[in-house]
């Protein structure tokens, strides 16, 4: 991704690494303070195939991309989804089995 020209998303949007143990992806979010933020696309990067969420990509990492915050909210909720681990489990337990960790990348 040499050229930011081509993918404009990695020089002015916002890029970040989600983790969830075991899983961690990188989303990039469109900019917000441009008219054409609306034409580029919310991209999830993942290592991991995921057939039972993009078929396509049983040979393993991928590039999603999607059209909506709503329709990449919806795939980092069947990436991650909420551990119920019963009602005899103290709530701190549940908390952390549901915590993940986001950080922030920027430009240098």
């Amino acid at each position: 991704f040499g050229d930011n020209h081509a993918y404009p998303i990695f020089s002015i949007g916002r890029c970040m690494v989600i983790t969830k143990t075991p899983e961690t992806v990188a989303i990039c979010l469109p900019p917000t303070n441009t008219t054409t933020s609306s034409s580029l696309p919310y991209v999830l990067i993942d290592s991991h195939p995921r057939p039972n969420i993009f078929p396509s990509t049983n040979d393993g990492s991928y590039a999603a991309l999607h059209t909506t915050l709503g329709s990449l909210l919806e795939t980092l909720d069947n990436i991650f989804p909420y551990t119920d681990l019963g009602d005899d489990i103290p709530d701190m337990m549940i908390m952390m089995y549901n915590s993940f960790d986001l950080y922030a990348l920027q430009a240098v």
